[in-house]
């Protein structure tokens, strides 16, 4: 959700919400029977600061955006051995990260209230290997 407050400034919140699965092997034998299944919810979420330029007499709009946040109960399973046969070979940990979001995108307006935008954007998680781009279409509705 945005709210432009201004015709060149909007401010908004993004949220995402993901089913993770893991699923481990035996560090000791390669059996795969012995295979531990994990199913976890993950969550993100956002605030943006928009900036645009919608052009006079056209139905073109050109944005830029950035913001900051976080990623909430992903998995990061480190090994471990374990001293007997019915030991855990994982420890599970509930990994938060923060993050930040920058990019660039157009919104063409089909009518007053109605835009089909297209972005890209950068996005920078906490740690090492992390980060990723996105791309994204959709709808958006001027009230």
């Amino acid at each position: 959700m945005k709210y432009f407050f201004h015709r060149y400034f909007g401010v908004g919140v993004e949220g995402l919400a993901l089913w993770g699965h893991s699923r481990h092997g035996d560090l000791e034998t390669e059996d795969r029977s012995q295979d531990e299944s994990d199913n976890h919810p993950i969550a993100g979420t956002l605030g943006t600061l928009t900036l645009r330029y919608p052009f006079h007499c056209s139905r073109f709009s050109p944005y830029v955006w950035g913001g900051f946040g976080g990623h909430f109960n992903g998995s990061n399973d480190q090994p471990v051995k374990g001293r007997g046969p019915d030991e855990r070979k994982f420890v599970d940990h509930s990994d938060n990260r923060l993050g930040g979001q920058v990019g660039g995108g157009l919104e063409v307006r089909i009518t007053k209230h109605i835009g089909i935008t297209g972005d890209f954007s950068w996005n920078m998680l906490e740690g090492s290997h992390n980060d990723f781009g996105l791309v994204r279409t959709g709808l958006n509705f001027a009230f």
